[in-house]
């Protein structure tokens, strides 16, 4: 009774000082990122983005869809404040409800790469031999597919809808998130607190979930953050080649394409949305670059 009275005290002691740990490193990581006016510009840039996309319905002046028969390619006015495209459909709600497939795109695909790339790079790191070589070579073999290929591939063989664009690019992009995650466990199995809770009788499970997992979230958030801008990309490229979500449904890369079609008579039709990409990217990409500073203890001053 002793013996696991004691354990269960060590074990309890254990998880209250990682909690505390854990708190102190994010509550700082915290505030160095309110410091980086460069990436809070650009997480308010993201939240619009999200309101935007969200509220589409109610902010959009005109359903993007409809076509004004004998208004194509208005200038801007009163009534369509970014003009109407070749076939008389409001410029401006459409970039508004293209945000909504851009935005769906590059956040969810994530979730698709985490559920995939954090158990393989996680269950590789811990195994460690024949496991890990098992897991690391398939890992190879997929990265060594270039992933815009792939990806058109996919789209090509199953038929261009939103959900094989979460398919496709989650399918090609977990690689890298889960040799991330497999460095990262690495580096944190032979840590202390990792031996006191094995030699405790922890779990492998209880291990991973309760202790390495937890403590690698930092370099996983900033992937996940610098992953959305690609996904963002590739859904623009589908678009444009006509593989991604199939009109009438309003994309920046569908729109993109259209204006590409009549660049010469009328180029804002190419230049707005091409505009919306780039500044949903660089924003994401900004955003990203703050996190990885507030995240790294290296770079506290």
């Amino acid at each position: 009774m002793a013996v696991t009275d004691q354990r269960a005290v060590l074990t309890n002691s254990e998880e209250v000082t990682a909690f505390r740990r854990q708190r102190s490193l994010w509550s700082d990581a915290f505030y160095r990122l309110r410091q980086n006016k460069m990436a809070m510009v650009a997480l308010i840039v993201i939240i619009a983005l999200c309101v935007i996309a969200v509220f589409a319905p109610i902010i959009a002046p005109h359903n993007p869809t409809t076509l004004m028969p004998g208004g194509s390619n208005q200038p801007p006015s009163a009534r369509y404040r970014l003009g109407t495209d070749s076939v008389g459909r409001d410029e401006l709600s459409r970039l508004i409800y293209g945000a909504r497939i851009s935005l769906s795109v590059g956040i969810f695909v994530q979730f698709i790469i985490l559920a995939i790339g954090v158990p393989i790079g996680a269950i590789a790191a811990y195994a460690g031999g024949f496991i890990d070589n098992l897991l690391m070579r398939f890992t190879d073999v997929m990265y060594a597919f270039p992933d815009l290929l792939f990806v058109i591939i996919f789209m090509a063989a199953f038929g261009p809808s939103i959900k094989n664009i979460f398919l496709a690019i989650g399918l090609v992009n977990w690689v890298g998130m889960a040799r991330l995650t497999r460095g990262q466990l690495l580096s944190l199995k032979q840590k202390e607190y990792v031996e006191a809770a094995r030699a405790v009788g922890a779990s492998a499970p209880r291990i991973l979930l309760r202790h390495l997992i937890p403590n690698a979230l930092g370099p996983i958030i900033v992937a996940v953050t610098f992953g959305i801008p690609g996904a963002i990309f590739i859904e623009a490229a589908l678009s444009f080649i006509g593989l991604g979500v199939q009109p009438p449904t309003p994309t920046w890369g569908g729109m993109v394409n259209d204006g590409y079609t009549v660049i010469f008579a009328d180029p804002p039709l190419a230049v707005w949305p091409a505009l919306a990409i780039a500044i949903t990217m660089m924003a994401f990409t900004f955003f990203g670059d703050g996190l990885r500073d507030a995240l790294d203890p290296r770079s506290a001053r």
